[in-house]
């Protein structure tokens, strides 16, 4: 019933057991609430194989079968927002990007951090990059015009 399996390369040149039919004769016998384990097992370290098939934790599941669409069509049917019509929007969306940067640092992986949010990828950021190059311009030689009016009228000291 068992067969012996050999890696076509192993640095160990270790034989592996196929555990395959026993695994789905027990998976039948199996009720609703028992879980096959080894002795060392630990519910901790199991967690995210617990939460397949939930959307939240599952990066590749289909939600009512329904494929995820790629960021290019998104932008294409417009369902990506790129221009903003006011602050609050604009205020929004950044508190989501530093949302998922916090959660990225605190040790989420990056599939359930920062690429879940679609103006991190390459399309949206580059079309949001276009839009804010002159602004931003513009702010940094405002600044450097106001740094240069303090600097003549201001005693900052040694600063310079």
């Amino acid at each position: 019933m068992e067969e012996k399996l050999k890696l076509q390369y192993s640095p160990f040149d270790t034989d592996w057991l196929d555990v395959t039919k026993l695994m789905s004769a027990a998976a039948k016998e199996l009720k609703v609430g028992q879980l096959i384990h080894e002795d060392d097992f630990k519910l901790f370290d199991c967690m995210s194989a617990m939460e397949l098939m939930d959307p939240m934790m599952d990066s590749g599941m289909l939600v009512d079968g329904v494929p995820i669409q790629s960021i290019s069509a998104r932008l294409e049917n417009r369902s990506v927002l790129l221009e903003f019509s006011s602050a609050r929007d604009v205020l929004a969306t950044l508190d989501e990007l530093f949302c998922c940067e916090t959660g990225w640092l605190h040790g989420l992986p990056l599939a359930q951090s920062l690429l879940t949010n679609v103006y991190l990828h390459r399309d949206p950021l580059n079309t949001l990059w276009s839009q804010l190059v002159t602004p931003l311009e513009s702010l940094v030689a405002g600044d450097a015009d106001v740094r240069d009016i303090l600097k003549k009228n201001v005693d900052c000291g040694p600063y310079p």
